[in-house]
């Protein structure tokens, strides 16, 4: 399950890149996003959307292990998203993510951030027991992304797949009838 749950990858670098610090780990999130939105560096932002995708992708971890950090996390991407996402007023001079960004692919339904979090989403909301901070948060972030980006997260809408268009790799079933007719 390590490609699916990342988990084990998170507590790896928790232990061996932070020294066992979840806090440092929060704070090196905290500093891409600040340098991706002041200095504008696209290393940033792959340092931050890696840290994102790597916490969203944890099954495990949320739910025992680490449920603080995950409280803490949601909260923390929930304020920079909230801040980042907001449309910036006449007398508001701050650069936004709105602003930073070169082309409206964030705002897609395609997005990085929609799937992982979509995934997270249902992990947390299916979840029992599951810590009610977590919960809380979790549906603070789903608000907001809701709000600021137009997405939804409609539970129906997640039971159906991309599998369901028409994939010319798929695989393709044959019955013995089909068969015979090429002897």
């Amino acid at each position: 399950m390590l490609n699916v749950d990342k988990s084990a990858e998170l507590d790896f670098l928790l232990k061996n890149q932070y020294g066992g610090s979840e806090t440092i780990l929060l704070g090196e999130l905290q500093f891409a996003y600040i340098a991706f939105l002041m200095g504008q560096s696209l290393e940033s932002f792959g340092q931050w959307k890696s840290i994102v995708c790597l916490m969203l992708s944890c099954d495990e971890a949320p739910l025992s292990k680490h449920t603080r950090l995950f409280v803490q996390f949601l909260d923390i991407v929930c304020y920079q998203l909230q801040t980042g996402l907001r449309k910036a007023g006449v007398s508001d001079m701050h650069v936004t993510f709105r602003d930073t960004l070169m082309d409206q692919s964030w705002f897609s339904d395609d997005n990085f951030l929609r799937a992982r979090f979509k995934e997270f989403y249902q992990l947390v909301i299916e979840a029992q027991p599951v810590d009610g901070d977590l919960l809380k948060h979790t549906r603070r972030l789903k608000a907001v992304l809701e709000a600021s980006i137009g997405w939804s997260f409609d539970m129906k809408e997640w039971h159906t797949t991309d599998d369901d268009d028409d994939d010319e790799y798929a695989p393709v079933i044959v019955s013995e009838s089909e068969l015979s007719g090429y002897n």
